[in-house]
């Protein structure tokens, strides 16, 4: 039954298999590549910032993403930072945007 323009309805519960949990959007392998993040033989997904890049380590339980921001600052030499884990796609959006002042956009 279709409703009415401007009709709207409250949603008591979102079931488990559900992306799209109380918070956002979940990210998922799915979403970095439409992000145009690369996977390693590791299973990491990374994506390159010009001096620096940004990885996604999966957690065992793959419940959420361990972020780590690499930056080169010699010939073989890096400077790590590990960061709070994340869940959902806002979150990595912010992220992105904290780390290079641009927006993450979709690759086509």
């Amino acid at each position: 039954m279709e409703e009415p323009k401007g009709h709207t309805h409250k949603i008591e519960r979102l079931d488990e298999s559900s992306t799209r949990i109380r918070h956002g959007i979940k990210l998922t392998e799915e979403w970095l590549i439409k992000f145009g993040f690369m996977k390693d033989y590791n299973g990491i997904y990374w994506t390159d910032l010009e001096v620096e890049y940004l990885e996604l380590i999966p957690s065992f339980s793959k419940k959420h993403w361990l972020p780590r921001y690499v930056q080169i600052v010699g010939f073989e030499s890096e400077s790590e930072v590990r960061l709070n884990k994340i869940k959902f796609v806002h979150q990595l959006q912010n992220l992105f945007f904290a780390l290079t002042g641009t927006e993450l956009e979709m690759k086509v």
